[in-house]
């Protein structure tokens, strides 16, 4: 599945502008700067606190890792 983000902030909240003739610009950044994303899972789908789940998750199996 293919879907525009932005380049700046990776954000997929785009709207069309109006004012510059219906070009996309990203509603968090302003930028009208995008590429495509060629991902299985819709990142608008995962909770916004996924990436830090996934972090802390690893620190914690290493820190285990390292005592045993």
């Amino acid at each position: 599945m293919s879907y525009k983000v932005c380049k700046r902030c990776g954000s997929s909240d785009l709207i069309a502008d109006r004012a510059l003739a219906g070009r996309l610009i990203c509603s968090v950044c302003g930028s009208s700067s995008l590429k495509n994303s060629y991902n299985f899972i819709n990142k608008s789908l995962l909770p916004k606190s996924y990436g830090k789940f996934i972090f802390y998750l690893l620190l914690a199996f290493f820190i285990i890792f390292i005592i045993f």
